[in-house]
């Protein structure tokens, strides 16, 4: 699993007219509150509006006060996101009206100034800062100069140019607090399934930023359970992915809470299908007993007792097809007690007892135990 951690994102703060703070005001105020977690900035440049403070492992950070409008192309992407679009509503006359932006720039040893030019350009990754702990302190970062910024004059919006997400201003000081495992990395461009009438509306969502952590984006099938719900699977998923001992869930398997609420099927796709480029884990619900939701490749199952070692009794050794089935298993128990969870082998209930590889009976669930 290799993240692809941008060594190089901007936050982009858009104002009505053109702030009244001081800039040595503001970069002291970011220093400071950078020490409270360890890390210390140092000044680098100054130059009318435009200011440079250097960290450790080649991190700069650069504000900049642009006096200027804003390359209408960088909204562009954006603007096709419905997440955007419910959280500034009226975003496209917040983008008219505004007449100025400051440009909050962070890095491990790269200087750019692309959001003024091109946003590909300025989502860029280069060999620097290639770690998720650096990635992290990227975030956070950049999190603590928009909260400098912010306190003293509150912007119109704010674009985050990461996974491209649009911020209201009454929203910006919480999304400054908020854990980078989430909407700070993770944006969930929503769409809507087949119109089922007495159904609610379906809707799934493709993320924008998981990758950055983990090498993959997420694609969730619509269904009727609030899309909301199932971001935070995926959120969960991510978590799992990126703490220690984490893992990815194997490609085939199943995923859901301890308490059996609902389930998950878990596909691994390759950069390349259905004409993505990028690599992708679909997420297709299978049950969701707080909705009363089943989806048509449900199947009630039923648990081997004793897990891998109930499996291999009844399956047997015998068959190299066997051998590698109980192998898998156990490789994939190691990872889940790993984390502190369980793993649980099942079969369709209406099987009879097993006598070949149980494939793609194994249910993982995400969580620690007693969670």
């Amino acid at each position: 699993m290799q993240g692809q951690f941008r060594n190089s994102f901007q936050a982009a703060l858009l104002y009505d007219a053109p702030p009244s703070f001081s800039l040595p005001d503001t970069l002291a105020r970011i220093r400071a509150d950078c020490r409270s977690f360890g890390l210390h900035l140092r000044p680098g440049s100054d130059i009318d509006n435009v200011a440079i403070l250097l960290g450790r492992d080649e991190l700069q950070l650069k504000l900049e006060l642009v006096n200027r409008l804003a390359n209408p192309k960088l909204f562009q992407s954006a603007m096709g996101s419905a997440w955007n679009l419910m959280a500034v509503p009226d975003v496209p006359e917040r983008i008219l009206r505004h007449r100025c932006y400051a440009l909050i720039t962070i890095g491990h040893g790269s200087d750019s100034a692309a959001y003024a030019r091109d946003l590909p350009q300025a989502l860029r990754s280069s060999a620097s800062g290639q770690s998720h702990p650096l990635f992290l302190l990227r975030i956070r970062v950049l999190q603590t100069a928009i909260r400098a910024l912010s306190v003293q004059v509150i912007p119109s919006f704010a674009h985050w140019t990461l996974n491209d997400l649009f911020i209201a201003s009454d929203k910006l000081l919480p999304f400054c607090s908020a854990d980078p495992i989430g909407f700070p990395i993770v944006h969930p461009f929503i769409f809507y399934g087949p119109y089922v009438v007495g159904q609610p509306p379906a809707t799934g969502f493709l993320t924008l930023g998981a990758a950055n952590c983990i090498g993959y984006e997420f694609m969730v099938d619509a269904t009727p359970v609030p899309w909301s719900e199932q971001y935070e699977s995926v959120i969960a998923l991510l978590r799992l992915a990126t703490m220690d001992n984490g893992y990815l869930i194997p490609d085939g398997d199943t995923f859901g809470r301890q308490d059996g609420n609902f389930s998950y099927r878990v596909r691994h796709l390759a950069a390349g299908v259905d004409g993505v480029r990028q690599a992708r884990i679909r997420l297709t619900l299978l049950f969701s007993k707080s909705h009363g939701y089943r989806s048509a490749e449900y199947e009630p199952r039923q648990t081997i007792p004793g897990g891998v070692e109930g499996a291999e009794r009844v399956i047997g050794t015998a068959k190299p097809d066997a051998r590698q089935a109980v192998h898998r298993m156990r490789e994939t128990q190691a990872m889940v007690e790993g984390v502190g969870s369980r793993l649980v082998v099942s079969v369709p209930k209406s099987s009879p007892p097993p006598a070949r590889p149980p494939g793609g009976g194994k249910i993982v669930p995400f969580g620690r135990r007693g969670a």
